[in-house]
């Protein structure tokens, strides 16, 4: 088995402080996931021909890395970032110990499973090697033939560091053993040559806890400037005699305009009140049919009387007509009842608050009554 690792990144316009330590300032780790797919395909004949299609390995990015042991052969891979998806392309997994980058592969052309880009002489030989089953040819190869070697670090590249002077630890854990020396310590006492300049704070009006004196000035005494105006006695009584939250800045006339008062009043502080209640209901009391209404300023009384007997409407039609047109001043809509030759009739009537119409089968006369 081989173990290969997956680094992606991406570029990025502000330096992201989460980045991984392999990222490079301008960018950060990749989101997403990285697809693995054997190849070959599997020829079976147990059971009956069939060709079994290699399985799909999805690895998740974490931290833009991923790593995952496969067997050594031709692999398909796939990228599949949140920033866009790649096209497969197929590689040539060796069979070696450690771990190996997926960017150090061979691309094979998955047509001609030939590398696309021309590899070293002792690579192919590792390569032919794995192909005639010679176990651990591609190890040696890298065992002969290691990568580079990262560059010193410099303050604008990184690369490899010694722990020397005052860094110690390991790669994975580096310390700085002289900051130990420094370390906040509030009893630590450090020396000033040049004490002239500090505050002094055993002076003891800095801890007297004295009350403050009290002091006076004489208002009348003070003297008015362009900016400083000082008030005299009678002003100040006036001031003083002003009630909290007084109306300010009205004149007296629209402080007793009666438009621009809110709340409510009794009625008997209202003068002739009741003489004009009493005139307005007047005005508005009409006599209806049939009764009188009076009014008595005096004893301030209204008095509604209903007339006594018989109101109604007795018409009587000499000359035979179909239709009897009755006007009446009842002031409503009044019962009817028809007699003809002394008998009482039916007949179709349609009455209003004013006229009564009559309708016969024939010309008939008779006599109406209005109720």
């Amino acid at each position: 088995m081989t173990t290969l690792r997956f680094r992606r990144a991406i570029p990025v316009a502000i330096p992201d402080p989460l980045r991984p330590a392999w990222c490079e300032p301008d960018e950060t780790a990749a989101v997403g996931v990285i697809e693995l797919r054997p190849h070959a395909r599997q020829h079976e004949t147990a059971g009956g021909h069939r060709v079994v299609l290699p399985a799909l390995l999805t690895l998740a990015l974490v931290a833009g890395e991923a790593t995952v042991d496969v067997e050594p052969g031709h692999w398909q891979v796939r990228e599949r970032i949140r920033a866009g998806a790649a096209q497969p392309w197929t590689v040539l997994v060796p069979d070696a110990v450690g771990v190996v980058d997926d960017c150090d592969l061979v691309i094979i052309d998955p047509a001609t499973l030939t590398p696309t880009t021309p590899p070293t002489d002792a690579w192919l030989a590792a390569l032919s090697a794995v192909a005639e089953g010679i176990p651990g040819a591609v190890s040696d190869y890298l065992d002969a033939n290691p990568p580079s070697a990262a560059p010193d670090a410099t303050a604008a590249t990184k690369g490899l560091l010694k722990l020397a002077g005052d860094l110690a630890g390991t790669a994975d854990a580096p310390t700085v053993p002289g900051l130990a020396a420094h370390a906040a310590d509030s009893t630590n006492v450090h020396g000033i040559a040049d004490t002239s300049a500090l505050v002094v704070t055993t002076d003891p009006r800095l801890i007297d806890a004295r009350p403050p004196t009290a002091h006076g000035h004489n208002l009348d005494a003070v003297t008015d400037t362009a900016t400083r105006l000082a008030l005299t006695p009678a002003e100040r009584t006036k001031l003083s005699g002003v009630a909290t939250g007084a109306t300010a800045n009205s004149t007296d006339a629209q402080l007793r305009d009666r438009s621009t008062h809110t709340g409510t009043q009794a009625a008997a502080s209202l003068s002739d009140l009741t003489e004009a209640v009493q005139d307005i209901v007047a005005a508005l009391i009409v006599a209806g049919t049939n009764t009188t209404v009076s009014y008595n300023d005096a004893a301030g009384t209204f008095t509604i009387n209903a007339l006594t007997g018989w109101l109604g409407v007795e018409y009587v039609q000499d000359t035979p007509l179909a239709t009897w047109t009755i006007p009446h001043s009842l002031g409503r809509r009044p019962a009817v009842e028809l007699y003809i030759g002394g008998e009482s009739v039916e007949a179709d009537v349609t009455a209003s608050s004013s006229t009564v119409t009559i309708t016969l089968p024939s010309p008939m006369a008779g006599t109406a009554v209005l109720t």
